[in-house]
């Protein structure tokens, strides 16, 4: 649905929710010429200005900074490792038809005679959270461990060709203040020609892999944009026009 990971429905819950607000704006419509304004014309177009600016204002600063509240896999104080995990054993429920009857089993059934219809998971809500997080290198050897030993700075480029360049200056100006202490990897979804050709019109002094592209929009929007891990947790998460200062990246990482 529209509220994304904020409110997370399923498709019937989404499908619900609409047929119910499509009902209260039919009701909306049908009487529309017999409600009353509630406020003089002049201030209730104050009032609709003022609000029009606000969420105009909120949207801007969204799509040009990274959201206030982070509501996705990757949020602040994620513990990446941990959330690729389950958090308890799932339990499933297998269903299974014998002479036209439906039976449900705990355990799959070891009688031949039974015929597999479905199988339902009972808590749901103990899957991982992350389930698609991979890191490889250009010999398609995985890295994805190797990203949660210590402290990272990562580089997120989801696509060379759609980069904004202007903030490379300051992003290799960080690499270089905290290389000594902070490992920094430039992920990536460009094939390796071409980041590699970016990365040298950049002088972008880093080692660079790969991931999948839509993971990489998860972990943060923008483009460029910088993450700080220490033992997988996130620590921290900038667009590029907020590149930190690297005596806070040093900060984050040594607490």
């Amino acid at each position: 649905g529209c509220f994304g990971d904020a409110i997370k429905l399923t498709p019937w819950e989404s499908f619900t929710k609409d047929m119910i607000l499509l009902v209260l704006i039919g009701v909306l419509f049908f009487y529309r010429k017999s409600f009353n304004d509630m406020l003089p014309v002049r201030t209730g177009h104050v009032v609709l200005g003022i609000t029009v600016l606000l969420n105009l204002g909120l949207a801007i600063y969204a799509i040009r900074n990274l959201p206030f509240v982070d509501f996705r896999a990757y949020k602040q104080e994620t513990n990446i490792p941990k959330a690729m995990q389950a958090s308890e054993p799932l339990r499933y429920q297998y269903l299974m038809e014998k002479e036209g009857e439906i039976h449900e089993f705990d355990n799959y059934p070891t009688d031949t005679t039974y015929i597999y219809k479905d199988i339902v998971l009972l808590n749901p809500e103990a899957q991982a959270k992350i389930t698609d997080y991979s890191i490889w290198d250009t010999t398609n050897d995985d890295l994805t461990d190797q990203s949660f030993q210590g402290a990272k700075l990562l580089i997120v480029v989801h696509y060379a060709e759609k980069a904004r360049i202007n903030s490379f200056l300051e992003i290799n100006r960080l690499i270089e203040a905290v290389d000594d202490q902070v490992s920094v990897m430039v992920l990536t979804a460009s094939d390796e020609a071409t980041f590699d050709a970016f990365r040298h019109e950049q002088q972008l002094a880093a080692p660079f892999y790969f991931a999948d592209a839509t993971v990489l929009k998860t972990m943060v929007r923008s483009n460029p944009g910088l993450l700080v891990l220490k033992d997988g947790v996130v620590l921290g998460k900038w667009h590029n026009r907020n590149v930190p200062a690297a005596q806070h990246v040093l900060d984050l990482v040594s607490r």
